[in-house]
């Protein structure tokens, strides 16, 4: 099922630039006020993480103070991690937030609209896609968890 909403050109630029370039740690993306198109929102610059610590204290962060409030937003996220033998692995993350506080409407969208998001994202994979839809729902160590499921490099 489709919205029908349309997904605008920089929606993907954000992102190749994101993956490609690491210009970016997240970018957030919503509905725009209009209910045409999904849309950049915000974007955060790329940070250097040279241990695990560092990406727990910026995700605790992120989860903070840059996802909140009724309004849902789709995010791409840059999670870096450590291997047990000092290795840094770069997945990227799709966070879609949907909080239980929204209006039922706005939950309709974004669930409609998640797979035509992802199709626009031509050729970008992510490794682990994450609907949150409480505070509860990011905790840095079930995410953390959850990509290492899906990386199987991680322990």
């Amino acid at each position: 099922m489709s919205s029908g909403i349309n997904i605008d050109e920089d929606v993907y630029n954000k992102c190749s630039e994101q993956v490609l370039r690491h210009v970016y740690k997240w970018v957030s993306y919503k509905v725009s006020d209009d209910m045409t198109s999904i849309v950049v929102d915000q974007t955060a610059p790329a940070v250097k993480m040279d241990k695990s610590s560092d990406e727990q204290k910026y995700w605790d962060k992120f989860a903070m103070f840059s996802i909140g409030g009724d309004e849902p937003r789709f995010f791409t996220y840059d999670f870096h991690y450590f291997l047990n033998d000092g290795g840094k692995r770069e997945k990227m993350i799709l966070l879609c937030w949907v909080p239980d506080t929204c209006k039922m409407k706005m939950k309709m969208i974004y669930s409609t609209s998640k797979d035509a998001f992802k199709k626009a994202l031509k050729g970008i994979s992510f490794t682990t896609e994450i609907q949150a839809n409480d505070k509860g729902d990011l905790d840095f160590a079930e995410v953390r968890s959850r990509v290492a499921r899906a990386d199987k490099e991680f322990m």
